[in-house]
């Protein structure tokens, strides 16, 4: 069901999805007029006009074309292989290639602050988009059971605890669901870190980072301050319950931080390396003893532990008398850790502890101390259903162990005496009491569980109400992506078509570079959604196939219901809401002079929208150059034979059109009968519909004969232009001889035939 918390997509549809740096026109006249332009034209002709208006595709191509183009050419590759996971990958590509150019630009652009802030919004809103893409695909397209938690590594003879734990995750759907969600969120973490890095942005760590040299030093030269630790081992600052000297407290938190985003990110491993390079190696092992790439390894982690040795980790789980013994003891550890890190953090004025807490927490699934250091709403939606992951999986692994705990207990024995000691104010049998409680009666304790949602749809909202602090900038993307991991399809397809609704409502409203450009974006992701959602395996109707048409007594019971809310089990509108996103792009494609990329979207369409959509489009260019018109036919005779995609007739569908767009011209005699003998250029282009074009042509000459002298001229001028597209009718009429070897071989139209010539003879003695 559709959430709460899941309002409407856009507050209002006009609503950005980018903010504007200036409201005022100068703003807009600065960036779209070319005079203000950082590059002049290269020829006069980018300035060319048509009766229309500008002819866009002479002028340079505009980040909103390039994201246009791109999307074209991965739905052409589409539409031959039929392998969607590629399209969505490409969508994505050209999102994040597109906003990293932006940014890139604004940095070129730092000394003027509102374009560079312009850039900035526009990044990410495309940032947010590829995320979008980046969802849809590890949602629905990687349709392979076993992703993402994969098999656990090589297969043994008796399964190890990680070919349970990616059983456990594979056999249940909504573990399934909440692991396809983490690796989305873990991979858009992993391409932050790595575009950090590229840039040059990223911590830098030396050998010497996680020694405490200051502190050290500091004992040194001093000794006997109260202040510090006496010590230098791990856990001084737990056991001595002192502090490191403040450079090195700080060294500590910045290595912890980013040992936290490497985790969040997916790479254990990698955090494991970076502690050992930075002379840590005891906080390499700790992170380690979950297995190299953690717990609950999922999506490239999963794929690496193909290459863990898995009869070694067999041994060590038979070794330990159970195969949840070591990993109950090291989660039971790292929440310890936590624990103690984040006290220390909370009695000291500095931010030493936060990011440990938060670190070992996530190992131990302890949602309550990750909380503290989440800055996005990814990061809140990620702790939520990570702990909630690792808690299902180790409820499901506590259930089908034996009850038998006597291995358990005897792997707990090694090691708590040492606990013991750290805890002066406490008895060792009393912490031997606490340490069995807490983990024999299986992992995770209660205390954690209760933290916890009871489902993964309470994970989400759990996540979104902790996130509610988060500015509403990239609220509509967010919610777009809350829609699409519930499957609520319906409600979001439906809102970008009324966005676009009120759009066209307030069309005599004015308008500005950066709304068109919100418009432009809106309409192709809306469009390409739709298109994705069809040929994901989703419950989503194609826009051409066959459905159950509603009853005139159906329709009117929808209409009276509360809310107008129509049934969910009836897919009619939510197919036609795909045909008017199609429709509505096509639209925009066309008003925007990308002309080629029509047919595609074309393609897709149900066929009464598809025919309105060309009749519209070919109406439009009747009063254009010859060859545009040419052009465009050309282009959709070759989509359609070449695609010929549900109810398209490859050989007939253009046919059909252009003969609906000649009975529709022939109706609108209101704009003079000029207009319709220039249609009749759309029956020429075709061998197939010349008998049409010649019966045509002779009913426009004779209701033109019934005016005066200019409107004969005018109008056979048109006429006569227009058959002379037709290589056939063209030496027809001008020679005698070619017109008899014209009507014996088509004989269907030797009536007309004779009738066009004798009208062309009168238009030429007229003239």
């Amino acid at each position: 069901m559709h959430t709460s918390y899941t309002n409407k997509l856009f507050q209002s549809p006009l609503s950005p999805l980018f903010p504007d740096p200036d409201q005022s026109a100068d703003f807009d006249a600065r960036y779209t007029n070319p005079a203000y332009s950082s590059r002049p034209p290269s020829s006069p002709s980018e300035y060319q006009m048509s009766p229309g208006g500008p002819v866009h595709a002479h002028m340079p191509a505009t980040g909103q074309d390039r994201d246009e183009q791109d999307f074209a050419k991965a739905l052409e590759l589409f539409m031959e292989d039929n392998n969607i996971q590629n399209a969505l990958e490409v969508f994505a590509q050209s999102c994040t290639q597109h906003s990293r150019d932006l940014r890139a630009e604004g940095l070129q652009n730092q000394y003027r602050a509102a374009r560079m802030m312009h850039l900035q919004a526009e990044a990410r809103v495309l940032e947010a988009e590829a995320a979008t893409w980046t969802l849809l695909l590890h949602m629905y397209a990687r349709t392979n059971k076993t992703y993402p938690g994969g098999r656990g590594g090589q297969q043994t003879s008796v399964p190890t605890l990680h070919h349970t734990v990616a059983s456990i995750i594979s056999d249940d759907a909504k573990l399934l669901q909440c692991a396809r969600v983490i690796t989305w969120l873990e991979e858009l973490a992993s391409q932050s870190l790595d575009y950090t890095t590229e840039q040059g942005q990223g911590p830098r760590f030396h050998q010497k980072s996680g020694v405490w040299s200051d502190t050290q030093a500091a004992l040194q030269d001093r000794g006997n301050d109260t202040g510090l630790v006496t010590e230098l081992d791990p856990d001084a600052t737990t056991r001595q319950k002192a502090a490191l000297k403040r450079d090195s407290s700080r060294d500590e938190d910045a290595l912890n931080g980013h040992l936290f985003e490497l985790v969040k990110a997916g790479r254990i491993s990698q955090a494991a390396r970076t502690c050992t390079d930075c002379g840590q190696s005891w906080r390499a092992a700790s992170l380690l003893g979950g297995g190299p790439n953690g717990p609950t390894p999922l999506g490239p982690a999963a794929q690496e532990q193909r290459s863990v040795k898995a009869l070694e980790q067999l041994a060590a789980e038979i070794e330990a008398g159970s195969n949840t013994a070591l990993r109950t003891v090291w989660k039971w550890a790292c929440y310890q850790v936590a624990e103690a890190a984040a006290e220390s953090h909370h009695q000291s004025s500095e931010m030493a502890g936060k990011h440990e807490a938060a670190l070992y927490a996530t190992l131990a699934g302890h949602l309550g101390k990750i909380l503290p250091v989440c800055q996005t709403r990814a990061d809140f939606l990620w702790a939520h259903s990570r702990c909630w992951l690792e808690a299902q999986v180790d409820q499901q692994l506590a259930a089908s162990q034996d009850q038998d705990d006597s291995g358990l207990r005897a792997a707990l024995s090694v090691g708590l005496d040492a606990v013991a000691s750290t805890r002066h104010a406490q008895p060792e049998e009393e912490v031997h009491s606490i340490v069995l409680d807490d983990i024999t009666a299986f992992w995770p304790p209660s205390r954690l569980t209760d933290a916890l949602p009871d489902s993964f749809e309470a994970v989400l909202e759990a996540a979104h109400k902790a996130a509610e602090h988060q500015p509403d900038s990239g609220m509509e993307h967010w919610q777009m992506q809350q829609d699409i991991i519930q499957q609520d399809f319906a409600p979001l397809l439906a809102r970008f078509v009324e966005a676009e609704d009120h759009q066209a409502a307030q069309g005599s409203a004015p308008h500005s570079a950066t709304g068109d450009k919100q418009r432009a974006a809106r309409l192709r992701m809306g469009a390409h959604l739709a298109l994705a959602l069809c040929y994901l395996p989703v419950e989503v109707p194609g826009p051409q196939d066959t459905l159950h048409i509603r009853s005139h007594e159906e329709v009117n019971e929808d209409s009276d219901r509360e809310g107008q809310e129509a049934s969910k089990s009836d897919d009619l509108p939510l197919q036609d809401s795909v045909n008017q996103l199609l429709q509505q792009y096509a639209m925009h494609l066309i008003q925007t002079e990308q002309h080629e990329l029509v047919p595609i979207y074309a393609c897709h369409m149900r066929q009464d929208v598809r025919r309105i959509t060309y009749a519209s489009y070919f109406h439009s260019l009747t009063q254009r150059d010859m060859v545009d018109c040419r052009a465009a036919y050309q282009s959709a005779w070759e989509s359609f034979t070449r695609w010929p995609r549900g109810d398209i007739n490859g050989e007939t569908e253009l046919d059909d059109i252009v003969e609906q767009v000649m009975g529709e011209s022939f109706w609108a005699m209101g704009k003079g009968p000029n207009q319709w003998a220039a249609t009749l250029r759309w029956l020429a282009f075709s061998d197939s519909t010349l008998p049409l074009a010649a019966k045509e042509a002779n009913r426009v000459l004779r209701l033109l004969s019934l005016g005066g002298d200019p409107a004969v001229m005018a109008g056979c001028s048109h006429a006569f232009q227009a058959l002379k597209q037709s290589g056939d009718l063209h030496t027809a009429l001008e020679d005698e001889g070619q017109l008899t070897t014209l009507v014996t071989s088509r004989p269907d139209m030797r009536r007309d035939c004779i009738e066009l010539f004798v009208w062309y003879q009168i238009y030429q003695l007229a003239g």
